[in-house]
C-alpha cells in the first residue's frame, strides 16, 4: 500500500502541471503564436494548430502500424471510431484525424475544460451531448445531421466503447452511431491508438512526456448499399482486427506518423471574430490567474516569514523536480 501512495505522491505535481497545460492549453497557444486569429482572409487550421502543439508539448511520438492514413475524401461526411483512453484523447485524436473531424463529446467535458471547449465549440468543432437514453432517434439524428451541415468541418469522431478505459481489451461497442452511419450511408474509419494513457491518465493520476503512441488505420467501410448486419459485422471484424494488430505491434519497428497534406478550412467572418474575442477572454484570464498565483505565493511568504518561505519554496521546489525528473514515459514494447 504505501509504495504505491508513495509513487502517486511523487507523481502528483508532474499531472497537475499537465492538467493545468491542457486546462490554458488555447491561451497559451496565442502567446507562442501558433494559432493565427488576426488572419481573417486565409483558410485556417485552427483546430490542427492547437492539438499539434499539444503533441509536441508532450513530447509525443507518434508510430504508424500499416500502410493505411487518415481518410479525408474530399467533400464526404466520414465517421471515425477511436478507442477511448483518457484525457489525452481529447488533443490527440484530433491531431490523428488531423483536424479533420468533429468531436462527439458530453457538456461534462465542457464543465471541466471549458476554455479550450468554448473555442472548439465556436469553430463547430465539437458535437455536446447528454448522456441518457435517446427518446426520439429519428429527431436527435435530425439534430446530428443539422450540426454536421452546419460545421466547416466534414468528418466526425466519435468513442464507440462509450467510456474511458484503460483495459487491453475493446469495451462491447455501442452501435447507435453505427445505425446513424448506416442511414446517412457515412462510411467509417476505425483509428485505434496505444499507450494514450501514458500521456494524461486522470484515473491513475499521472502524466508522461516522451510517450510513444502506436496508431493504426483501417480500410474506408463503406455502408451505402449494405444491410445493417453485415455492416456491423464489418466494422466489429475491423475494429477487433485494428485493435489486436495495434496492440501486438513492435514499436520500435515502426516508422513515425507523418501529416504531408493538412486539410484547411474557410471559417466565416462570424467565426473568425467570435474566435478572436474567445481568445482575447482566454488570454486575459490565463494571465490574470497567473497573477493571482504569483500575489498568493508572495502573500502566503510574507505570512510565514523568511524562514518559512524559504522552507516551503524548498520544499515545492524539491517535490517538483523530482516528479518532473521521474516523469519520462516508459519504454513502449
Amino acid at each position: 500500500m504505501g509504495q504505491p501512495l508513495l509513487q502517486k505522491l511523487i507523481s502528483l505535481p508532474t499531472f497537475l502541471l499537465s492538467v493545468f497545460l491542457l486546462y490554458w492549453s488555447l491561451p497559451i497557444c496565442v502567446l507562442l503564436g501558433t494559432l493565427k486569429v488576426l488572419d481573417f482572409t486565409s483558410p485556417r487550421t485552427d483546430m490542427y494548430n492547437w492539438c499539434q502543439f499539444m503533441t509536441k508539448l508532450f513530447r509525443i511520438k507518434v508510430k504508424k502500424y500499416g500502410s493505411n492514413n487518415v481518410r479525408k475524401d474530399a467533400g464526404r461526411h466520414i465517421l471515425y471510431l477511436c478507442n477511448h483512453r483518457s484525457w489525452t484523447d481529447f488533443f490527440l485524436d484530433a491531431y490523428l484525424t488531423e483536424g479533420n473531424a468533429a468531436l462527439m463529446s458530453r457538456w461534462l467535458v465542457f464543465a471541466v475544460f471549458p476554455v479550450f471547449m468554448v473555442a472548439v465549440i465556436v469553430l463547430r468543432g465539437v458535437i455536446l451531448f447528454k448522456r441518457g437514453t435517446i427518446l426520439d432517434k429519428e429527431k436527435f439524428n435530425e439534430w446530428l445531421d443539422n450540426k454536421i451541415n452546419s460545421s466547416p468541418i466534414p468528418g466526425m469522431l466519435v468513442y464507440p466503447e462509450g467510456h474511458r478505459s484503460l483495459a487491453d481489451k475493446s469495451l462491447p461497442l455501442k452501435r447507435g452511431m453505427l445505425y446513424y452511419a448506416h442511414s446517412r450511408k457515412f462510411p467509417v474509419q476505425i483509428i485505434i491508438s496505444r499507450n494514450k494513457e501514458e500521456v494524461l491518465s486522470e484515473k491513475t493520476m499521472k502524466a508522461h512526456f516522451g510517450a510513444t503512441i502506436v496508431t493504426g488505420f483501417s480500410d474506408l467501410i463503406e455502408s451505402e448499399g449494405k444491410d445493417i448486419k453485415v455492416f456491423l459485422g464489418e466494422v466489429q471484424a475491423a475494429w477487433d482486427k485494428m485493435w489486436e494488430s495495434v496492440y501486438t505491434a513492435d514499436a520500435a519497428a515502426l516508422p513515425m506518423l507523418e501529416h504531408p497534406d493538412i486539410p484547411k478550412f474557410d471559417y466565416s467572418f462570424s467565426m473568425r471574430v467570435m474566435q478572436l474575442l474567445v481568445v482575447c477572454c482566454a488570454v486575459v484570464l490565463f494571465l490574470g490567474t497567473i497573477a493571482a498565483m504569483t500575489k498568493l505565493m508572495i502573500l502566503t511568504c510574507v505570512a510565514m516569514g523568511d524562514l518559512g518561505c524559504k522552507a516551503l519554496v524548498s520544499s515545492l521546489a524539491g517535490w517538483f523536480l523530482v516528479s518532473i525528473s521521474g516523469s519520462r514515459a516508459p519504454s513502449a514494447k
